[in-house]
């Protein structure tokens, strides 16, 4: 399922709205997000995100590792999944050039 832009800043406001309100740490947050980013990296979508967001995201792909197991999994999605998404996101920040900074 792709996310558009719009979409994605509602998701967006409302894990905001959740995390202000407790239910998710801020680490937390950085990994839910990571997940919905995963769905549909595109430009777009990575403008739209709090340059802080950015900041936090490109530093813990920085440090992603497959083979680390201090992942944060939402949910009852497969580990190997969530492994393969992660690949995938710090894949595309690497070939945009986030990660070369």
């Amino acid at each position: 399922m792709r996310i558009d832009s719009g979409n994605l800043k509602a998701e967006l406001r409302e894990l905001n709205a959740q995390y202000e309100a407790g239910l998710y740490t801020r680490p937390e947050l950085i990994w839910v997000v990571i997940d919905l980013m995963s769905q549909s990296m595109t430009d777009e979508n990575w403008r739209s995100l709090p340059q802080w967001l950015q900041i936090q995201i490109v530093a813990t792909m920085r440090n992603f590792s497959e083979k680390k197991k201090d992942r944060i999994i939402f949910g009852s999605i497969n580990p190997e999944i969530v492994i393969q998404q992660n690949k995938v996101m710090k894949e595309w920040l690497t070939k945009k050039g986030y990660l070369n900074c």
